[in-house]
């Protein structure tokens, strides 16, 4: 009786370990150097950044937000996980090209578009798959 409990209790787990592991992180990560008007790296500073996801192109509508406010390391890099602090699942991924808007304190960086990241490049490969 004892090896059916706890074969039973062995069946759980790993189902219930294998749905965990088959979801797709909400979130991607971002970095990027920080350096001041003079080039010079902005080392160990404390900064605000403003991600913005704009839909349709450079001047699109803004479909998500957030702010990081983070501390530079001694090169001034900055690591942030974009979908950590406002969730990325209102985003409709199917309505158009994605642009990703980077400000730093208020100042507008840069916009660049959104490229394939390795879990869609997988997921398109497995568009024709049975699920079920």
């Amino acid at each position: 009786m004892i090896q059916i409990r706890y074969f039973i209790s062995s069946v759980i787990i790993v189902l219930i370990s294998l749905s965990v592991m088959s979801q797709v992180p909400l979130s991607f990560n971002y970095q990027a150097v920080l350096r001041n008007d003079a080039g010079e790296i902005m080392a160990s500073e404390d900064v605000t950044i403003e991600v913005a996801l704009l839909q349709g192109g450079v001047d699109g509508t803004e479909v998500f937000t957030e702010n990081h406010p983070v501390q530079t390391n001694d090169y001034g890099l900055v690591n942030l996980k974009i979908g950590s602090v406002n969730s990325l699942e209102d985003v409709d991924w199917e309505a158009g090209d994605l642009y990703l808007q980077i400000s730093v304190d208020g100042m507008l960086m840069g916009t660049s578009p959104l490229l394939s990241v390795p879990y869609a490049l997988h997921a398109q490969s497995s568009a024709d798959s049975f699920s079920g």
